[in-house]
């Protein structure tokens, strides 16, 4: 998960918080647990991971074209592969 937090979750936050779409009003605040977003904000934020998620990119490993959601199954596949069998190398994911 760690390949694609850069370019899923935290591509998907900074567009929300540019668009202001989520803003510093829609968190609530509580010191014990901390800022949490409100039902608004987490739809809006759930709404533009989900777009970023079907945006196309290409699978360095395959050179397939495919979606985020794709990727990230493929390398969790060939994560598998690797720890199975150690002599199968692991390459992670590129992104520019």
């Amino acid at each position: 998960m760690e390949e694609f937090r850069p370019i899923t979750v935290d591509v998907a936050m900074w567009r929300t918080i540019s668009a202001r779409e989520i803003r510093p009003e829609q968190f609530d605040r509580d010191p014990a647990t901390g800022a949490r977003m409100n039902p608004e904000a987490r739809q809006a934020f759930l709404a533009a991971y989900e777009r970023r998620m079907l945006t196309l990119t290409t699978h360095q490993p395959t050179g397939r074209r495919v979606s985020h959601r794709v990727a990230l199954s493929l390398q969790a596949k060939a994560l598998a592969r690797s720890v199975l069998d150690p002599d199968v190398p692991y390459t992670p994911h590129r992104w520019k």
